[in-house]
């Protein structure tokens, strides 16, 4: 595996931690889980490449292969000695990015992934293994339950960093004021894309672009959309809702067709569940050549690498948003939970983010061509976002740094 982060992190320290376990939705097709965790391997390699590292993850078979760490499953299903013994001969476990404390979608048997994360980080802690929260995303908790049992473990942390402040203000509100969370963001951002020249390479090879489609004129935009509503068990009224996003997240794929002469690049940030919707919103929208999916898998590198070819982005992903900013691309956010709405807030583009509920195509075009008519000042802007992004991920990860020292 190569390690790329961004450089100027600070200096390498002597590391006491030696084992070191990682726990988080990792071995899924969610591009954006995965950026994470490449992103906490890259800081622990920059730190001690001896560091014996294992991840907890959904598939780790395949965490195991792509990442090059040994790998053990994460749920309750299967390992639960294994687990037992890795966190009563570990010094530490980073319970690593993502939204895992929440209790919004509902598996078979608990309310939400918060229970499940909570009682690994209560267990470890209980087994003499310190606990990190690292970059989470804490929230929504609906259910006393949730609250009460995701308190319970942040209570347990020895360092808690969130990647937003509307994180950090629960973590204070369900752990009674007893744990300070550490505002910084999300540890993807200091992931590099790959160089613009593998980029183009890769769009062709997969037919995203022509040999030279790239010159051609009109704007390109990348559109990320989600399934949304399409969950009976969640929202029993919500098949119209669902019909009703596609449709204008469709409108609007054709009105960059139609009205711009431009390209659009739907890119699925979860393979297995947006690809299907990408697929639906192009058919919609019609099936011409001006309109591609990018439907082979791709690791967060390269999604990154594909988003920096875009002249704008309209993401629902929150981590498609997180990509465009780190490779300084105009967004437009398409909001379905308040961590989209914190992180266009905290880049200083509220303007530009738009409710699912009441999302209207003609303003999400109007926005875009309000974008492409100042190129230069809002490409400006956008660096300044992520320059300020990076220097608070090298501070996050200085605080992981410091923890493993001891």
């Amino acid at each position: 595996m190569r390690w790329n982060v961004h450089e100027g992190r600070g200096q390498e320290r002597p590391v006491a931690a030696r084992n070191v376990l990682v726990l988080g939705a990792y071995g899924t097709t969610n591009v954006g889980d995965e950026a994470i965790l490449e992103s906490i391997l890259a800081t622990l390699a920059h730190a001690d490449p001896e560091i014996r590292i294992t991840v907890l993850s959904n598939d780790e078979k395949t965490t195991a292969a792509e990442h090059g760490v040994s790998s053990v499953f994460a749920g309750w299903r299967r390992h639960l000695l294994k687990k037992i013994r890795l966190f009563q001969s570990s010094d530490l476990l980073i319970c690593g990015g993502g939204g895992l404390l929440q209790d919004t979608f509902p598996n078979h048997l608990i309310q939400g992934p918060a229970p499940r994360y909570s009682l690994l980080m209560l267990m470890a802690h209980a087994l003499g293994c310190r606990v990190i929260v690292y970059g989470q995303g804490v929230g929504p908790l609906h259910t006393r339950y949730g609250r009460w049992i995701s308190g319970r473990a942040l209570r347990t942390a020895h360092l808690v960093t969130v990647r937003d402040l509307g994180s950090a203000q629960l973590v204070a509100e369900i752990t009674r004021g007893k744990v300070e969370a550490h505002a910084g963001v999300d540890p993807a951002v200091l992931l590099d894309p790959i160089p613009r020249d593998e980029a183009l390479a890769l769009a062709k090879t997969h037919g995203i672009f022509g040999p030279d489609e790239q010159a051609a004129p009109g704007p390109v935009v990348a559109v990320c959309p989600r399934p949304w509503y399409h969950r009976a068990d969640i929202w029993p009224d919500g098949a119209g809702l669902r019909d009703r996003y596609v449709e204008n997240m469709s409108v609007l794929v054709s009105n960059v067709v139609e009205e711009m002469q431009g390209r659009v690049l739907l890119l699925p940030f979860d393979r297995e569940e947006d690809l299907p919707v990408c697929r639906e919103i192009r058919r919609k929208a019609g099936e011409t050549g001006n309109i591609r999916v990018a439907s082979h898998r791709l690791c967060p590198r390269e999604m990154m690498g594909l988003v920096s070819l875009c002249d704008v982005l309209v993401g629902t992903r929150l981590h498609s948003l997180i990509f465009a900013t780190r490779v300084a691309v105009p967004s437009i956010a398409v909001a379905y939970d308040p961590k989209v709405a914190n992180f266009m807030k905290d880049i200083r583009q509220s303007d530009n983010c738009l409710a699912i509920e009441t999302f209207d195509p003609a303003i999400a075009t109007a926005a875009i061509r309000r974008i492409l008519s100042s190129p230069a000042e809002n490409r400006k802007a956008i660096e300044a976002a992520r320059d300020r992004l990076l220097s608070e991920a090298r501070e996050t990860a200085d605080l992981l740094l410091q923890c493993l020292a001891g």
